[in-house]
This record gives C-alpha cells, structure tokens and sequence, in this order.
C-alpha cells in the first residue's frame, strides 16, 4: 500500500506540474487593433498579418465589422506588422513599442 501511494502522489505531482506549465504557456502577447479610413470609420475586411524579419507571414487575421483585428502570440520584439486592403497603400511598421 506505501509503494502505491509513493506512485499515486507521484502521478499528482506530475499533473499539477503539467497544469502548471500549461498556464504558464498560455500567458502570450495579443496584438489587439482597429483599422479605420480618414475619417475614422471602421474598414471591414482588411488584412493585417505579423511578418517576420524575412518578410515572411507568420500569422495572419481580417478586421471584422466594426474594424477589430487580434492576433495572438505576437512577436513584438522582432516582428512587423503589416496592413493591407485593396484600394489602400500597405502598411508596415514594427510592433515593439505600441
């Protein structure tokens, strides 16, 4: 009975380490925006991506109706992001610092 209970406790650890860790990971950055015209209304539809230092997309999202992007695990440090709609000269700038 002590062996089983030596395992038992064991195995609780472990989970209660890998719940632990799995909080810990979900902390991530969100890169959360609005896209608007001029004259401050929301553009639906644009998309807004994170590039990395190669020009390469890492990820991606669209505006939705009031103009609202997220993207999620941001690379703020190293990563770009860029905007870009049809009709609308594309935008890049980098993300640290905003």
């Amino acid at each position: 009975m002590i062996h089983m209970s030596k395992i038992l406790s064991k195995a609780s650890a472990l989970t209660l380490l890998m719940v632990f860790s799995g909080i810990m990971l979900s902390a991530q950055t969100v890169l959360r925006g609005k896209v608007t015209d001029k004259a401050g209304k929301p553009i639906q539809g644009v998309s807004v991506s994170e590039l990395d230092a190669d020009n390469r997309i890492v990820k991606g999202a669209q505006t939705d109706v009031a103009g609202n992007y997220v993207l999620n695990n941001a690379n703020g440090a190293k990563n770009r992001i860029s905007v870009s709609f049809i009709g609308y000269k594309t935008n890049t700038q980098k993300i640290s610092g905003r």
